[in-house]
């Protein structure tokens, strides 16, 4: 697909391999290239090429979680999509996030709308200004779902899972980390459920069933992806409690290891 000819960008980043990851997905471009000093995605007419920034340099840059937008960048990529609202969708799964709908503007025959990449960068995705405005197709939700005596039952099902509920609503910890808790902050949906699955689990989940599971910029920073409590069966959360178990166990091992050097308090008790 490479072509001479081609128009494109050059992005440099502190983590290519996400940044990548965030375009590919959003954009609809196919990875050509993928290698320790580039990685090359293309269109049918253009390339984004993905630098890693020298690491003397890129130790001194900081990327907040969610990443802070630089709005005082003097360049801004653009990408046609087919659908922003898919897009919008799907970018805090990625790292990334959209304006909101009400944000969106029309010009010259395209409706666009800004937001930014996993480092911050600022981007603008384009659909056709013929195309209706409507939330991205979901899956109606199973029948029946799940409630909270049901997420209870489940997860002190699990072997050395304990009920550490507070007053802000239901929680559980295996070996003193967080394994579960209710979303109480104010990005999540009403009645979802925080699960601690690690960021490659949780992006696996919401591309299968975006329809019960998802995220919002809020929760990038706890490895947990986010559970609609009416989309899920009971075998599906078993299911995921059992996968979140061995990933909280793993850091928590990480945890006691670090404990010698830190006592800072855990950030889990603020979600």
């Amino acid at each position: 697909m490479s072509n001479i000819r081609k128009s494109g960008a050059v992005l440099f980043a502190k983590d290519p391999e996400r940044v990548a990851r965030f375009y590919e997905v959003l954009a609809d471009l196919e990875v050509t290239h993928s290698g320790k000093d580039i990685i090359v995605l293309e269109s049918a007419g253009h390339q984004l090429m993905v630098h890693p920034i020298a690491p003397k340099i890129a130790r001194t840059i900081e990327i907040t979680v969610p990443p802070k937008r630089r709005t005082q960048a003097t360049v801004k990529l653009v990408f046609a999509v087919q659908s922003i609202a898919a897009a919008r969708a799907k970018a805090p799964g990625l790292g990334g996030e959209l304006n909101p709908a009400e944000k969106m503007f029309e010009a010259r025959g395209f409706r666009a709308c800004d937001g930014h990449d996993p480092e911050g960068n600022v981007i603008q995705f384009r659909e056709d200004a013929a195309a209706p405005v409507k939330a991205p197709t979901r899956k109606a939700p199973r029948k029946g779902g799940v409630d909270y005596a049901t997420v209870r039952e489940l997860a002190l099902a699990l072997p050395g899972v304990i009920d550490g509920s507070t007053l802000r609503g239901i929680a559980f910890k295996a070996g003193g980390k967080l394994l579960a808790c209710k979303a109480v902050h104010r990005s999540a949906e009403p009645e979802s459920l925080v699960v601690r699955v690690g960021n490659a689990e949780r992006d696996r989940l919401i591309a299968r069933e975006p329809d019960i599971y998802y995220l919002t910029p809020h929760y990038l920073a706890y490895q947990s992806v986010l559970v609609r409590l009416a989309a899920i069966d009971r075998k599906g959360l078993a299911a995921l409690f059992t996968a979140a178990l061995p990933f909280v166990a793993g850091t928590r091992a990480k945890a006691r290891k670090s404990a010698r050097k830190s006592k800072a308090g855990s950030v889990f008790r603020y979600l």
